[in-house]
């Protein structure tokens, strides 16, 4: 099935570094862009909010409801606290209500919105849809011709998919509210992507003139996803992956951080052709765009 996506980004085509990943499917993340094989792109469309710690969610509310039920008024602190308030003033869906009610969002509460979203999208058409922790949505491009992103829009703005997904990945990878960008440059630096002494103005300089795929190696853009997800984490770029990948089955227990580096710089991960019988193509990109993948 065919799927129009936007204008590929040049460092995503052909000769890019670790082009095997980096070719084709691509998706705005924090003013960032990702991209993994191109003909993936013909069977999945993905979509990840933006990610922005400052502000995130407009203070403006509505008539304040409460969840279907319920006696008390919701009494939201914390660091997020008016980020959660507004949202749950301003969402129309009862559902998005119950699971803001109590100031937190669970792994549970948010997959079974992203059941919620799977359900609509299927309702037009759109069949086989899958959500992820991180906020990305797959799913067939409709028999019927239908724009697979108009359906997307419509059914993420019923439950508001993206304010919560923001909201939900904000609040759990930075609860204390710090300053996300020297978070970033710190994590950056322990994933020897950068030099000491880079700084968080260094990172916002670097975001906002779209250099980040440029740098070396060939990992950048997946160690710029696992400081995403976890900006406090002291392992390596090269742990995080092979552990993953034990975690999806991919390698057997004991497979280490060495290994996935030889691999990796070999280019012997499995193959990305959706042709290949092997799934380890999806296994890796699983791995690539969710480095805590089945931790949570």
């Amino acid at each position: 099935m065919g799927l129009a996506l936007r204008t590929v980004p040049a460092q995503c085509r052909e000769g890019s570094v670790s082009s095997k990943f980096k070719e084709a499917r691509w998706w705005f993340f924090g003013m960032h862009l990702r991209c993994i094989p191109k003909n993936v792109v013909h069977k999945l469309m993905l979509r990840v909010c933006l990610f922005s710690v400052a502000a995130i969610i407009p203070i403006g509310c509505s008539a304040q409801e409460v969840p279907a039920g319920s006696t008390n008024t919701p009494a939201f602190s914390g660091s997020w606290a008016a980020d959660y308030q507004a949202l749950f003033y301003r969402t129309e869906s009862a559902l998005v209500k119950e699971i803001l009610f109590d100031g937190q969002i669970t792994v549970t509460e948010y997959l079974t919105l992203g059941d919620e979203l799977v359900d609509c999208l299927a309702s037009q058409g759109a069949a086989d849809g899958k959500v992820s922790t991180t906020g990305s949505v797959s799913f067939q491009s409709p028999p019927n011709g239908a724009d697979p992103d108009s359906i997307l829009s419509l059914c993420a703005g019923i439950m508001d998919w993206d304010s919560v997904t923001t909201l939900w990945r904000a609040s759990r990878s930075n609860p204390n509210r710090d300053d996300w960008n020297t978070l970033m440059a710190e994590c950056i630096v322990r994933m020897e992507q950068r030099p000491q002494g880079y700084t968080g103005l260094d990172y916002q300089h670097d975001r906002e003139l779209g250099v980040w795929e440029e740098w070396p190696p060939p990992l950048s853009a997946v160690v710029e996803n696992t400081c995403l997800s976890d900006p406090r984490t002291e392992l390596s770029v090269y742990q995080i992956q092979a552990d993953c990948l034990v975690r999806v089955g991919l390698r057997e227990l004991g497979y280490t951080a060495p290994q996935f580096r030889a691999e990796f710089e070999a280019n012997a991960l499995p193959s990305p052709n959706p042709a290949n019988p092997d799934s380890g193509f999806r296994l890796v990109a699983i791995c690539f765009d969710d480095p805590f993948y089945a931790v949570r």
